[in-house]
């Protein structure tokens, strides 16, 4: 039976770079000047091409990929797909998608009567949005889930390549979802203490019934809630795993600097690794291979 490591989704390095990469590089051809945004495609372009190329396909195998689409539809549907209802912060991801769909870029707003670009955390979106503009028959929100379940697709089949077999890797899935979170499939399909429709309010059950609305936020949580910047974050820390088990770090350093347009959460949280890997290892940092 062949064995699965974390070295065998490796290629999977290049796929994830260019899930980084292409949002900034539309970002920067939409809303930046033209001077700077031929100069910052030119210099993700450059980056992305020697942390990707040549982009194969990963070695987990089909199973895996096909276990890691299985776990992503998941988290889609405990977020509320294809019908609804969604956590309260979808009112907002709705909007940002449909500004930057029907409207002209770089997107206005009128506030109070000034006008004002659109400032916000774009790198989950734009792609979609842009798919949406060339493609006008299909609407945004199913561009988005397209985009939302390839990250998945990507961030699962890393957490499944940790297993000895694929099978291992599945157990390995299912664990990451039920490490704190779980109870959402339980609030959203099973007919049990619900005062209400489910809102994805994440508090604990037992805390609610006990009048305390307490909340134990998980990894789920934040793929439900922000999975425009929970997956990219979990990628870059795939990048950043396999780094510390003596991978390239040039990916890692280019991913983290492209993770700023995606979530700066998460760029803050893993500011102190970064930071910590750039003292141990120096003298690679421009390795990419």
């Amino acid at each position: 039976m062949t064995s699965l490591r974390p070295d065998d989704v490796r290629d999977d390095v290049g796929w994830s770079v260019l899930y980084l990469a292409l949002p900034v590089a539309v970002w920067s051809g939409g809303f930046l000047r033209p001077v700077l945004a031929v100069l910052t495609i030119l210099l993700i372009g450059a980056g992305g091409l020697a942390a990707a190329w040549p982009v194969t396909r990963g070695r987990g195998g089909w199973k895996l990929t096909a276990v890691s689409c299985g776990a992503g539809c998941a988290v889609l549907a405990a977020t509320g797909f294809p019908g609804g209802p969604f956590p309260l912060d979808w009112i907002k991801h709705w909007a940002v998608l449909e500004a930057l769909a029907e409207r002209p870029w770089p997107v206005v707003e009128t506030i109070f009567g000034s006008r004002e670009y659109l400032r916000y955390y774009l790198g989950g979106y734009v792609v979609p949005a842009l798919a949406h503009k060339l493609f006008p028959a299909v609407g945004a929100p199913a561009f988005l889930v397209l985009w939302l379940l390839g990250g998945l697709v990507l961030m699962f089949r890393r957490i499944g390549a940790i297993g000895a077999t694929w099978r291992q890797g599945a157990c390995g899935m299912l664990l990451f979802l039920a490490l704190a979170g779980a109870e959402v499939y339980l609030a959203k399909y099973v007919p049990v203490n619900r005062a209400g429709p489910w809102l994805g309010l994440h508090y604990d059950s037992w805390a609610t019934m006990m009048r305390m609305p307490l909340e134990f936020s998980s990894m789920l949580t934040l793929l439900v809630w922000v999975p425009t910047q929970g997956i990219p974050t979990f990628l870059v820390t795939g990048l950043l795993v396999s780094a510390l088990r003596g991978g390239a770090l040039a990916p890692v350093f280019l991913t983290y600097g492209l993770l700023t347009l995606f979530s700066p959460y998460g760029a803050l949280g893993l500011l102190p690794l970064i930071v910590t890997l750039a003292l141990r290892r120096w003298r690679e940092l421009w390795r990419w291979r």
